[in-house]
């Protein structure tokens, strides 16, 4: 999966990106939902623009 289906079913821009500081082609990528409830993320991490793992329910951004 790529960043552009993410994007797409997300269907809005991540609310944070972490980039690994060793190597760049890693990103996290938080998405935030439930915002009215009790904000919860999405976290995305991609290698190369491909998504490698994905997990939901966090209570904050992803770091790298």
């Amino acid at each position: 999966m790529t960043l552009e289906d993410v994007q797409q079913i997300m269907g809005r821009p991540p609310s944070h990106v972490s980039v690994a500081p060793q190597n760049a082609l890693f990103v996290c990528r938080s998405y935030l939902y439930d915002e009215m409830l009790s904000a919860k993320f999405v976290h995305v991490t991609f290698e190369d623009n491909l998504v490698i793992s994905a997990s939901d329910g966090h209570r904050k951004v992803c770091k790298l």
